[in-house]
């Protein structure tokens, strides 16, 4: 099936990631500017007190509501991904009456995390969504989870033992975007007559996440050897901020002098590099590939309808399909998930960029 957020939840999303600005600037945000009738519709339906999470968790108190709890362990709560991801879990969950959500922040820390993980099986819950940071001590936290009976899906294949799997591969994006890469050093090589295509690539990967950063890397780079004449001149990691994109494309400029295409491993990191671009007077010939295609204010899929980047690759946020998962466990006793989902992702350029508004960046894989 296609993927279920129409474009009024996108709008609501993309609302939820919009830092708070002048009410003119909201006005002509095509992202934001229903937000507060989104809001009154997904507030609809009844209000019942709750305390706050933070005061449920310090206090450890059980929810009263009726509701079964689902734990969402985050390794960092505060990347665009991370927020986009806990705000789209909350908002679907609104619509399916028997789920509370209740997201913990692990920091990027493997030994907090295992020590949720521990700390969540005295509560019993209905599941726990797992985004996991690799470690030996988490394997070891996540199989007396298990063993306690519970409900594990983990959002990446560095925890898989006795769990459900529900990911898009590090390896299929880097994949996606050598592709991309190469399908567009072909249409320039058209356009120039020449017969068969060449350029020089620039990779900033993401410091922040770098195992995850490091297999999309990896698979970049494989991908890339099918076309001996396109050459990955320059690759370095960056973190997303603008200090740290402009130090590397500073680097990268010093050192090639020059080089057609760039692809970051963020948005974050593509716009500042497009920004960087611009002041070196080499934007118009370079093409720039980000990686997130999150709705909101300076993310990807506006970044992209500005023509600040050129691509980006749409990673899926994998909560929607874990949600399908427990609700139809839920509701059908028998129910037994397979043991691995994977999501694909896909390259959105201005080609197919409304139909990624109108229908969604990916298609949901079938129970």
């Amino acid at each position: 099936m296609r993927f279920p957020l129409t474009r009024p939840l996108l709008l609501l999303l993309a609302a939820t990631l919009t830092a708070c600005g002048p009410s003119d600037e909201q006005s002509n945000d095509p992202f934001a500017q229903h937000n507060k009738q989104l809001q009154k519709m997904d507030q609809a339906g009844g209000m019942t007190f709750r305390p706050p999470e933070e005061i449920v968790r310090t206090l450890g108190l059980v929810p009263k509501d009726g509701r079964r709890e689902v734990i969402f362990l985050q390794a960092t709560g505060t990347s665009p991904f991370s927020t986009y991801q806990n705000n789209l879990l909350r908002v679907l969950a609104s619509r399916e009456h028997g789920f509370l959500i209740n997201p913990l922040d692990a920091a990027g820390q493997a030994a907090t995390q295992a020590q949720q993980l521990r700390e969540a099986i005295t509560r019993k819950p209905f599941a726990i969504l797992l985004d996991p940071i690799p470690d030996p001590a988490l394997e070891i936290a996540v199989a007396e989870v298990v063993q306690a009976g519970i409900t594990v899906i983990s959002f990446d294949q560095s925890v898989r033992s006795g769990v459900t799997l529900v990911h898009t591969s590090p390896e299929a994006i880097g994949k996606a975007a050598a592709t991309l890469v190469i399908e567009a050093l072909k249409r320039k090589a058209a356009d120039e007559g020449k017969a068969e295509p060449s350029g020089r690539v620039v990779q900033l990967r993401n410091g922040d996440t770098p195992i995850w950063s490091e297999q999309i890397s990896a698979a970049f780079e494989a991908a890339l050897k099918a076309q001996s004449s396109v050459i990955l001149v320059h690759d370095a990691p960056a973190s997303s901020t603008a200090e740290s994109a402009h130090r590397r494309m500073e680097e990268a400029r010093r050192i090639q002098q020059q080089y057609d295409i760039i692809f970051c491993h963020g948005d974050a990191i593509a716009r500042y590099a497009s920004v960087h671009a611009g002041l070196a007077k080499n934007r118009e010939n370079t093409l720039i590939i980000g990686l997130g295609a999150l709705p909101g204010r300076q993310e990807g899929l506006e970044l992209l309808r500005n023509n600040d980047i050129d691509a980006t690759i749409a990673r899926p946020p994998l909560v929607d399909l874990a949600l399908r998962i427990l609700v139809k466990k839920s509701q059908d006793k028998t129910f037994q998930p397979k043991a691995a989902y994977e999501i694909a992702p896909l390259p959105v350029t201005p080609k197919n960029f409304d139909q990624v508004l109108r229908g969604g960046a990916y298609t949901l894989p079938a129970f």
